[in-house]
């Protein structure tokens, strides 16, 4: 189960293929040509060890139970140090992609047996396995198959779980052992300070955050306070923590801090009954106290109402049973447009899906981000459809 940064493609999809057994294993050799029947796959092990356990294998006519491990390469049993580690001492098959077919072999000098399991996926999940990171979509050119409308109900789910994704983002924020409004607001700033914080700083942007919190009421002017949280942020050798190569001018730390500093400012003076009272419209309220030249450029305050303030109010509703509230923020994550950047689009299109007007934007972003960048194409609706194609 160790991981292996280099790799083409995760092993979380061989994983899946092995677990749900996508592939041909009515006829399935060992690489010594012996038979093998899958009596149970076993069981996923989320923890360290062997991929699966509790697993029963027919090889040869010989029943065995054990342990799987799985690899996309052959020779990463002995990259990964298993052949001195006990743990992998109950494996009794190898399944593994490609790579040389020198055996594998347990600390106790056992040799499981070895499955190549290549020649048994259908061509599609082969090539999957294969992509190449880069910046293209897995699926893209591998895929020939892809349906359309799977790919507009994946956005659609992905837009769903975008909004309980960035709601998990602030209960982890969210302190109980604080006042729920004082806990709330605090959550609502440190995210606050983090998606001003992306692509780079968003880490140091929250250890800023935490660094500063609840110091503001101390400073007269928003001026004097952004000044303030600024030294904190720069002053010796923390300057040396910032990303700033390859930055917009509107993104760098120092004008993201000064804008977090600002927004900070303001939602400390904001009171927690005008977020209840006001609901959607105490954004706008909010957002006008802060002066014009601290303020987000328009795209960024897209991003941070529909990101951090639509589930904060959410949040914020649930805390008090506001029933309302929660109907209201949500219904405006759903049916509204954000200012986002035009490039998200780019490798959908680039992949040749067609993306209606109405397909919701923060999908296409949480679909890019989480589904895409980290290869788990076995949990998209494009790749299943394709599969049972």
């Amino acid at each position: 189960m160790t991981g292996n940064r280099n790799m083409n493609y995760p092993e979380s999809l061989l994983q899946w293929i092995w677990e749900n057994l996508q592939f041909q294993f009515t006829s399935l050799k060992t690489t010594l040509g012996e038979d093998i029947e899958i009596i149970s796959p076993g069981t996923l092990n989320k923890g360290a060890g062997p991929d699966f356990k509790n697993a029963a294998l027919f090889i040869r006519g010989v029943q065995w139970h054990g342990s799987i491990e799985i690899h996309l390469d052959g020779d990463d049993w002995y990259q990964h140090g298993h052949q001195h580690d006990p743990a992998y001492s109950s494996v009794v098959l190898h399944v593994v992609l490609t790579g040389s077919h020198i055996p594998a072999e347990t600390v106790h000098g056992r040799v499981p047996h070895t499955l190549h399991i290549e020649p048994y996926l259908q061509t599609s999940l082969a090539g999957l396995l294969k992509t190449r990171q880069s910046s293209a979509l897995p699926c893209s050119g591998s895929v020939t198959y892809l349906n359309q409308q799977a790919f507009e109900k994946q956005i659609e789910m992905a837009h769903k779980e975008y909004f309980e994704y960035k709601l998990h983002e602030l209960l982890k924020l969210y302190d109980a052992r604080r006042l729920p409004s004082d806990a709330w607001k605090k959550a609502f700033i440190g995210q606050i300070y983090r998606t001003l914080g992306v692509p780079g700083n968003s880490d140091n942007m929250l250890e800023l955050y935490h660094k500063v919190s609840g110091k503001s009421n101390g400073y007269s002017s928003p001026e004097e306070w952004a000044e303030y949280v600024t030294e904190e942020a720069f002053s010796g050798n923390a300057d040396k923590i910032w990303t700033k190569s390859g930055m917009r001018p509107a993104g760098c730390p120092e004008r993201r801090v000064a804008q977090a500093a600002a927004l900070q400012y303001a939602i400390d003076r904001y009171p927690q009954a005008q977020f209840l009272g006001k609901g959607l419209s105490s954004w706008g309220s909010l957002i006008r106290s802060v002066p014009g030249g601290q303020r987000p450029g328009q795209t960024s305050l897209s991003i941070l109402e529909y990101t951090v303030f639509l589930p904060a109010l959410y949040l914020l509703g649930k805390l008090f049973h506001d029933r309302t509230l929660m109907t209201g923020s949500y219904g405006q994550w759903k049916s509204g447009v954000p200012r986002l950047p035009s490039g998200i689009s780019k490798p959908f299109l680039e992949a040749g899906f067609q993306i209606p007007p109405s397909s919701p934007k923060t999908g296409l972003v949480h679909q890019y981000k989480r589904y895409c960048s980290e290869r788990r194409c076995h949990r998209c609706e494009v790749f299943k459809t394709a599969i049972r194609s």
